[in-house]
Order: structure tokens, then C-alpha cells, then sequence
């Protein structure tokens, strides 16, 4: 495990701050897209401020998730709507004292475990002792596939529920009946995909569709396609770029070979 004092998100917060500093880069935050049209030109429909508007580009490097994507073209892709997606819910504990029974990672729950809610429970503290010295920390996760059954809709719980639940995780699984001092509940819709069976042969499928029939102007990266942890998504976003730079549109070539992101799938034997 890592992280980084503020939080993992100090990552794109340092991304922002480094591109706006770059005479060639405009960051458009709080501007949706709401529609793709390829041409000889990519128009880009945004909303700005509530107020429409075209950017023409290029070249798109779509990171969404792929079902967002499909929203945005004409061409129905069946690639982009076919793996689910699953809600999960995380509540941060702070205790003033000594609760936990081990010093460990923390543990996840296995799937024959009928009657958990819980998917797991993280450590903090046993990871990353020096960020909160004086607290212990710990991460209940729920949720996942069977959040609509074993906890509820998704869309109209509430955060008191959530805490409520993931209190009773802590005293049924780790005999914790201790008042937090801090606790923060974070509920996070269709945030993890689901790779469904032949995932690989779906996403060769789709590289060569978008080889097809976007040419060079469309990429796409992130959780949907090449794995859903942060590390997969930092290092398939890297590759992506490397390749628009050496023999995409964003290299010196005059014919620029098309990148879709997803070369990784390319030669399935």
C-alpha cells in the first residue's frame, strides 16, 4: 500500500497544477462533455458554465468510463455498455486509543461469507503509522455486487445507515464497540467495474473497432478497460502516452498509426 499526505487525491491536484503552468495546455474544469463528433476534426460539445459549446481537437483521449463514452458517440458499441458496474460505500473510523486486535494489512471478506455486508476492513494506521500517530484509523468497505441485497438501494440510503452498519461490522468481526472520536462515510456509485467473463477478447475486439473506425482520433484509458486499481490505471495511462508520442498523433510522423489504448489486447493468441 502507499499514499500521500492530503490523500491519494494530491495526485491529479498536482497533475492540475503542473499543466496549468504550460503555455500550450487550457484545463476546462466543471465542463462536461455532452456529445462526440468525428470528422476530419473531433467536435468536442461541452458545457461551460451551463452555456454550450465546441472544441474542435484532434485527437480525444477519453478516460471515463466506458459506458459514459457510449453517451457521447452516435456508433453503438457494445464493448462500452457490456461489463456492470457496482456501488460501494467506505467509512473512515479515528479512535483516540488502542482498538485494533492485531497488527495487520486488515483482511478481506471471502465471498462464502453469506452473511457479511462488508467486503473488507483496512488498517490504516498499520500502514502508515507515522500519518496519524496519535488516532488509530480504520477503512470499512461495502458493498460491491450484492449491495442492493445485503445492504439496501443504493440511491436512497443514507450516511447515518451506512455508519450505522459499518459500526456493526467493527463490533461483530473485530469486537470493536468503541465511540469513534472522527468518522467520515463516502458512498460511491458504479465506481468499480466489473470484468465479466472473456474481458480480454471483448477488449481486443473493441481496439480494433476503434482502429477502425476512428482512425486516429480516438484513445481511450482508465478502469473499464485495462484493470480498476490505481496502479493499472497510472501505468496504461503512461503507456498510452508514450505511444501517441513515439508513433501517434502527437509524434512527428506525418501518418500517424492509430493508438487506442488498449494494445495490450491486440495480439491475443
Amino acid at each position: 500500500m502507499y499514499s500521500l499526505y492530503g490523500g491519494i487525491e494530491q495526485l491529479s491536484i498536482k497533475l492540475k497544477e503542473e499543466l496549468q503552468k504550460l503555455p500550450n495546455v487550457q484545463v476546462c474544469l466543471d465542463s462536461p462533455a455532452t456529445r462526440l463528433e468525428f470528422g476530419e476534426k473531433v467536435k468536442v460539445h461541452v458545457k461551460v458554465q451551463s452555456k454550450p459549446s465546441v472544441l474542435e481537437v484532434d485527437h480525444v483521449v477519453c478516460a471515463i468510463p466506458s459506458k459514459a463514452l457510449q453517451k457521447l458517440i452516435e456508433q453503438p458499441i457494445e464493448e462500452l455498455t457490456f461489463n456492470p458496474s457496482v456501488d460501494v460505500a467506505v467509512v473512515n473510523f479515528a479512535f483516540d486509543k488502542k482498538v485494533l486486535p492485531y497488527a495487520a494489512f486488515g483482511y478481506l471478506v471471502p465471498r462464502s461469507v453469506s452473511d457479511s455486508i462488508a467486503l473488507g476492513v483496512v488498517f490504516d494506521s498499520c500502514s502508515f503509522p507515522l500519518a496519524t500517530p496519535n488516532h488509530e484509523i480504520l477503512t470499512v468497505m461495502m458493498g460491491g455486487h450484492q449491495f442492493p441485497s445485503r445492504i439496501g438501494d443504493s440511491a436512497t440510503i443514507t450516511n447515518d445507515e451506512l455508519l450505522f452498519k459499518a459500526r456493526q461490522v467493527l463490533g461483530q468481526q473485530l469486537k470493536i464497540q468503541d465511540v469513534p472520536v472522527a468518522h467520515q462515510v463516502t458512498l460511491q456509485h458504479q465506481c468499480i467495474p466489473q470484468y465479466l467473463v472473456n474481458h480480454p477478447r471483448r477488449m481486443q475486439k473493441l481496439h480494433r473497432t476503434i482502429e477502425n473506425q476512428f482512425k486516429s482520433k480516438l484513445s481511450v484509458t482508465g478502469a473499464s478497460y485495462t484493470g480498476v486499481a490505481i496502479n493499472d490505471c497510472i501505468l496504461y495511462s503512461g503507456k498510452l502516452a508514450d505511444q501517441l508520442l513515439s508513433k501517434g498523433i502527437l509524434g512527428s510522423d506525418p501518418y500517424p498509426s492509430p493508438v487506442t489504448g488498449l494494445e495490450l489486447y491486440e495480439t491475443l493468441s
